[in-house]
C-alpha cells in the first residue's frame, strides 16, 4: 500500500539518522500509522458531525420560507380581489363564501346611492309643488333642460303640475283638456291667494315650463288660450249678482226656434242683436252685428246642438255664457253657492264653450 510505502520511507530515513532497536522502530512505526489513520479520519468526521447537519437545517429552513412566502402571496392575491369585488368588480365568485361577501358588499355599497336618488326625487318633489304666482326668472340653460321634460307630459299631467303651482284655501278645479292647436304645446301662468286663483292658459311651439317669463318673449311669444279665474265672495247673495242669470221668457224678445225643442227670443240694441234662451239653469246670449244677424241666429243653433252633445258645468244655482261673435268679450260663468268660475280672453265664443264642457 501507498501509505505503508511512505512510512517504510520514513522509517528508512530514520533509521539512516539514528540506530533504532528493532522494538523501539516497531513503536515508531505503530504511532506513525496510528497518526496518518486519524488524519485521514479527520474530514469525513466533519462532514457528519457538522457539515451535513448544518446543510440539512439550511435546506429545511429554505423550504420552510419558500412555503411561508408562497401562502403569504396566496392571502395577499385573495385579498385583493375581495378589495376588487368591493368597488363593483362583477367577476364571478370562485366560492359560495365569497358570493355572499361580493352580495353583501353590493348591498352595502347601493344603499347610500338609493337614499342619495330618494332624497333628490323629494328635493324635485318639493320644488314642484311649491307655489309659483309670478312667471320665474329661469335661464335659458334650466329652462331649456325643463323643456325636454315637459316634452312628454300629457294635458292631464300639465294639469297636476299646474296645480301644484297654486296655493289657496279652494279647492281647485281645472279642466280635463284644452283646445290647442296642432302641433303645438300647452303651459299656463298663475296666480293666487287665499279665496281666488287665476290661470291663465297659453299655447307655443315649444314646450314652455309653467311660469316661466319665455311665455312672453318678443321674439316669439305664447298665445294665450284662454283665462280661468275663480274667485269667492262672502256670501251666495254677491256670487249670484256677479252671474247675472236672466229668464229670458220674460225678456218679451222676439220667440224664435233654435231646434232641439229650444225656443229662443232675438232683439236688438245699439247696433248689436241678441239671441238668447235657457237651458236648465243656465242663461245663454249670442251677440253679433245688426247687419249679421244671420249669423248670429245660425251660431245660437249650432251651439244648442252642440250642447245636446256635451253638457256645461252643473251650476248650484246659475251660470251665464256670453257669447260674443264681434269681439272678444265671451264670458262664460257659474256658480258653486258663493263661489264664481270664469272662463274669458278666448279668440273666440267656441273655445270657451269646449273649455266650459270639460268641467264635468
Amino acid at each position: 500500500m501507498k501509505r505503508n510505502n511512505n512510512l517504510d520511507e520514513k522509517l528508512q530515513q530514520l533509521n539512516e539518522d539514528i540506530q533504532w532497536s528493532p522494538r523501539r522502530q516497531q513503536r515508531i512505526r505503530r504511532k506513525v500509522i496510528n497518526k496518518m489513520n486519524r488524519d485521514n479520519k479527520i474530514f469525513p468526521l466533519v462532514l457528519k458531525r457538522w457539515m451535513l447537519p448544518a446543510f440539512s437545517l439550511f435546506l429545511l429552513v429554505g423550504i420552510v420560507t419558500t412555503l411561508a412566502l408562497s401562502e403569504f402571496s396566496s392571502q395577499e392575491v385573495a385579498d385583493e380581489g375581495r378589495v376588487i369585488n368591493s368597488h363593483g368588480n362583477h367577476s364571478a365568485p370562485s366560492t359560495a363564501e365569497d358570493e355572499d361577501t361580493v352580495e353583501s358588499d353590493t348591498e352595502q355599497t347601493d344603499r347610500p346611492k338609493q337614499a342619495q336618488q330618494d332624497q333628490d326625487q323629494a328635493e324635485n318633489s318639493t320644488e314642484n309643488s311649491s307655489p309659483t304666482n309670478e312667471p320665474n326668472d329661469t335661464g335659458p340653460i334650466e329652462a331649456e333642460a325643463n323643456e325636454k321634460q315637459e316634452v312628454t307630459l300629457t294635458q292631464e299631467e300639465i294639469m297636476q303640475v299646474i296645480k301644484g303651482q297654486m296655493n289657496t284655501n279652494l279647492n281647485i278645479l281645472l279642466p280635463t283638456e284644452m283646445p290647442l292647436q296642432d302641433g303645438y304645446h300647452l303651459t299656463a301662468t298663475t296666480s293666487t291667494d287665499a279665496t281666488s286663483y287665476t290661470v291663465t292658459f297659453f299655447e307655443h311651439t315649444e314646450p314652455i315650463p309653467i311660469n316661466n317669463k319665455l311665455l312672453y318673449s318678443d321674439d316669439n311669444p305664447a298665445k294665450v288660450i284662454a283665462r280661468l279665474n275663480v274667485q269667492q265672495y262672502a256670501t251666495q247673495a254677491e256670487s249670484d249678482e256677479e252671474i247675472g242669470y236672466e229668464d229670458f221668457t220674460e225678456s218679451g224678445g222676439k220667440a224664435i226656434e233654435l231646434g232641439s225643442e229650444t225656443t229662443g227670443y232675438q232683439d236688438g240694441a245699439a247696433g248689436s242683436v241678441f239671441t238668447s234662451w235657457n237651458v236648465g239653469r243656465w242663461s245663454l246670449a249670442v251677440k253679433a252685428r245688426s247687419q249679421e244677424a244671420d249669423t248670429g241666429l245660425r251660431y245660437a243653433k249650432d251651439t244648442v246642438d252642440y250642447l245636446t252633445k256635451k253638457a256645461l258645468p252643473i251650476p248650484k244655482q246659475h251660470g251665464y255664457a256670453h257669447l260674443d261673435l264681434g269681439n272678444n268679450n265671451t264670458q262664460i260663468k257659474w256658480q258653486k253657492e258663493d263661489t264664481v268660475y270664469t272662463i274669458d280672453q278666448t279668440t273666440e265664443p267656441n273655445i270657451a264653450l269646449m273649455i266650459a264642457v270639460q268641467f264635468n
